[in-house]
């Protein structure tokens, strides 16, 4: 994909950043997909609950925009070098650390988009908060625990991809390119073990 992608950048751009562009933009995209499966089966989940209720087409559209939003969040925060916070911890512990980070991240960003709602509908933001931590406080811990839910396997995923190198994560999973190396076998002592 990211050839393809390389190939529809103009040509003027220099190829470096072309191929930049290009890796950036294919990675906003499959992590935005990600995101919007697991919105679009929220409201899915929402609409089968309610009766057929509150989730129309503006309403996957605004899926589309979280997603997108949420999926650049997750992919800044991994991109953030916070390896001095996690040492040479194993994969678990450093996506839970990296999406408990990005959760955070998004809890500021409901709050903010809460007050701007307020302010639109013409409400203050001390009205707005009172009205938001009475009334739909429950719905929005539910939604930010079901987003750190899919936000571990994003990270864990990613992790582990990094930890077995570059595209072997992919070939593990998906098949194809040379294959893995089988992981070598040792006794109680740590002697290698061969095979029979």
């Amino acid at each position: 994909m990211q050839e393809r992608l390389t190939q529809l950048l103009p040509r003027w751009l220099p190829s470096w950043l072309r191929r930049w562009l290009a890796r950036e933009i294919g990675e906003l995209l499959a992590t935005g997909v990600y995101f919007y499966a697991w919105f679009g089966a929220i409201l899915l989940y929402r609409t089968a609950v309610t009766g057929g209720s509150g989730a129309g087409l503006v309403a996957y559209a605004l899926a589309v925009v979280k997603a997108a939003i949420i999926a650049k969040l997750a992919l800044v925060a991994h991109a953030v070098p916070l390896g001095h916070l996690f040492g040479n911890r194993p994969p678990l512990q450093i996506a839970l650390g990296k999406s408990i980070t990005t959760l955070a991240m998004l809890v500021g960003l409901t709050a903010l988009e809460e007050i701007a709602r307020g302010l639109i509908h013409g409400h203050g933001i001390a009205a707005t908060l009172s009205h938001f931590l009475h009334e739909r406080l429950a719905e929005a811990a539910a939604t930010c625990l079901l987003l750190w839910l899919v936000l571990i396997p994003f990270y864990l995923l990613r992790e582990i991809g990094a930890a077995l190198g570059p595209g072997a994560l992919g070939r593990l999973l998906l098949g194809g390119g040379p294959p893995l190396p089988a992981p070598s076998r040792t006794d109680a002592v740590g002697a290698p073990v061969r095979d029979p």
